[in-house]
């Protein structure tokens, strides 16, 4: 009988040890499963994270170019601001000028048209010497102020 009880005992442990294998064999397959689900999804969150670098350094890039088209076109606006601040500043210099001549020849007395042939005969003369016209109606309106407080012709 001793015989038997060690057979069946052998047999017991075969058929456990069966079972264990093919415990670990479902083991090392829910394992390998697992694995592959946790390596998915650690793939997909550096997908998603590199979407995100991308995203953001493509915003930042347009808004770098947008800054840099916006301060071109500031520079511009500012450019043309200048520019009319120039203009203006010419055109109120010339009628300023031009005042001041109109004055300097009304004071010597040329008024009407005689004050049109005295300013183009100063024109021409500035014209012709490269002398400032204003210069030039000053000189004549004091030389003619002086003329008539002389009496002279």
């Amino acid at each position: 009988m001793a015989d038997t009880s060690k057979d069946d005992m052998i047999i017991a442990i075969g058929v456990d040890l069966a079972t264990v294998r093919r415990s670990l064999k479902r083991l090392e397959g829910d394992i390998g499963k697992s694995n592959r689900v946790v390596q998915q999804q650690y793939e997909k969150l550096g997908r998603d994270i590199d979407g995100s670098f991308n995203r953001a350094f493509r915003s930042a890039s347009a808004s770098v170019d947008r800054l840099g088209r916006s301060a071109s076109d500031a520079s511009m606006k500012i450019a043309r601001v200048f520019a009319f601040a120039a203009s203006a500043r010419g055109a109120q210099s010339l009628i300023y000028s031009s005042i001041k001549i109109q004055n300097s020849l009304k004071v010597a007395g040329v008024e009407g048209e005689n004050l049109e042939k005295v300013y183009r005969r100063l024109f021409a003369s500035a014209q012709a010497n490269a002398a400032p016209l204003d210069a030039l109606a000053t000189l004549y309106g004091r030389a003619a102020t002086a003329s008539k407080e002389l009496g002279a012709s």
